[in-house]
C-alpha cells in the first residue's frame, strides 16, 4: 500500500496542454538569461562597431579644438557652459544608438521567449516569493548550484578568451614600429571588431546550452502525476457519472416531447417489437410526412400503448420502420426515397377512417 501511494505520487507524466498554458500564463516557462545577455551585448556591440569611428573622430575634435585653444580661451562660467552643453549633446548623440540598440536587443529577447505574449499573472505579487525561508531553500537548491557553476564556467572561459585575445593584440608588430595615427586607428578597429564577433560566437555558445537546460528543467518541473493527469482530464471532460446522468436527463427530455406529439402521429410504423415509428402527414403545411416519435424496445412499447388510447393505426413493416428508425431524426421530414412506400401506407390507413381524414384534409 505504501509503494502504490509513493508510485501513485511520482511524477511521470509529461505534463498537458491545459498544464503547459496554465503555467506559461503564470510565468513558468523556459527563458533564458544568457539569450537576454547576448541580444543586449550583440545589440550595443554591433552599434557601438558601427558608430565607434564617429565616437572617435567626434571626440578627438573635442580634444584638439581645447588644446589648441587652451592658451588664447578666456576660461569664463559662459565658456565652460557652453563647453559642457556642447560636449553632453555630442556625448548623447553618440551614445544614444548604442543604448536604443541594447534596449532593443533586450526587448525582443523577452519578447521572443514569452512567444510575443505578455502575462498579468507573472508580474502580480506573490508572497512566496520574497518569503526569506523560501529564497535560502532557493539559494541552497541543485538548480542554484547548476547556476553557480554554469556561472563559474562562463566567467573563466570569456575570461580567458579575452586575456589570449588582448596578449595576442598586444604582441602585434605596431606596438613596435612607427605608425601614423590613422593606421593605429585602423588596426585598433579591426582588432576590436574581431574580437566582439569571437566574443558574441562564444556567448551564442553558452546561451544555447543555457536555454537547453531551461527547456529541460521546465519540462521536468511541469511533470505530473497519474492522478493529476486523471484529475484534469476528469475537470476537462467532465465527471463520467455526472456525463451519463446529463445524457440520461436530456434522452428523458426528448421522450417526454415524443410522447405529447404521438397522439397527433396519422400512423406508427413497428417492427414490431424492436422499433416504433410514429409518422403524420399535412399536406396544408408540409411537403413530406414528418417523424414525430420514435424508439426502440421498452420506448417502442410506450408508443405503441399510446396509439392504442387514441386509436392511431398500428402498421407492421419490418425494412420500413426499421430504416426509418436509422436514418430519420425526430421533427424531420423522411427521405425522398421513402415517398412511395409511405405513401401507399397513409392511403390505406385514410380508407380505414375516411371520415376523419376527409376533415382534416386528407386521403381520399
Amino acid at each position: 500500500m505504501i509503494m502504490s501511494n509513493e508510485q501513485a505520487g511520482e511524477k511521470t507524466e509529461q505534463a498537458t496542454p491545459k498544464k503547459l498554458q496554465d503555467s506559461f500564463n503564470q510565468g513558468q516557462f523556459a527563458k533564458s538569461a544568457e539569450i537576454q545577455t547576448l541580444l543586449v551585448t550583440s545589440g550595443g556591440l554591433g552599434s557601438l562597431m558601427m558608430v565607434g569611428p564617429e565616437i572617435w573622430e567626434q571626440s578627438a575634435k573635442i580634444m584638439t579644438s581645447l588644446l589648441t585653444e587652451a592658451n588664447s580661451i578666456d576660461i569664463k562660467q559662459e565658456f565652460l557652459q557652453t563647453q559642457i552643453r556642447t560636449s553632453g549633446t555630442t556625448f548623447f548623440k553618440m551614445v544614444s544608438p548604442v543604448v536604443g540598440a541594447s534596449a532593443a536587443g533586450g526587448l525582443i529577447a523577452g519578447l521572443s521567449q514569452t512567444k510575443l505574449k505578455l502575462t498579468t499573472e507573472a508580474i502580480n505579487l506573490n508572497w512566496n516569493k520574497i518569503n526569506p525561508i523560501n529564497g535560502w531553500k532557493k539559494i541552497v537548491s541543485t538548480n542554484a548550484l547548476v547556476t553557480a557553476a554554469f556561472s563559474s564556467g562562463k566567467i573563466l572561459i570569456l575570461g580567458s578568451f579575452l586575456y589570449f585575445e588582448a596578449r595576442k593584440a598586444i604582441q602585434s608588430p605596431i606596438f613596435s614600429s612607427s605608425v601614423s595615427i590613422g593606421d593605429f586607428i585602423k588596426f585598433v578597429s579591426l582588432t576590436t571588431a574581431s574580437i566582439f564577433t569571437k566574443f558574441i560566437i562564444v556567448m551564442i555558445f553558452f546561451a544555447l546550452i543555457d536555454y537547453s537546460y531551461q527547456l529541460w528543467k521546465t519540462s521536468r518541473d511541469l511533470m505530473m502525476t497519474k492522478e493529476e493527469t486523471k484529475e484534469e482530464h476528469k475537470n476537462q471532460e467532465g465527471d463520467p457519472k455526472m456525463k451519463g446522468r446529463r445524457q440520461q436527463m436530456r434522452m428523458a427530455f426528448r421522450q417526454r416531447r415524443m410522447i405529447q406529439d404521438v397522439p397527433d402521429a396519422d400512423v406508427i410504423l413497428t417492427n414490431p417489437t424492436h422499433y416504433a415509428v410514429a409518422l403524420k402527414y399535412n399536406p396544408k403545411g408540409m411537403t413530406a410526412p414528418k417523424v414525430l416519435a420514435k424508439g426502440e424496445r421498452l420506448f417502442a412499447a410506450k408508443i405503441k400503448e399510446l396509439a392504442k388510447e387514441n386509436k392511431i393505426p398500428i402498421i407492421e413493416n419490418k425494412p420500413l420502420a426499421r430504416s426509418l428508425y436509422k436514418s430519420t431524426p425526430v421533427g424531420h421530414e423522411i427521405p425522398a426515397a421513402m415517398y412511395s412506400a409511405i405513401a401507399e401506407i397513409l392511403a390505406a390507413v385514410y380508407r380505414l377512417n375516411p371520415y376523419k381524414y376527409h376533415a382534416q384534409g386528407k386521403g381520399a
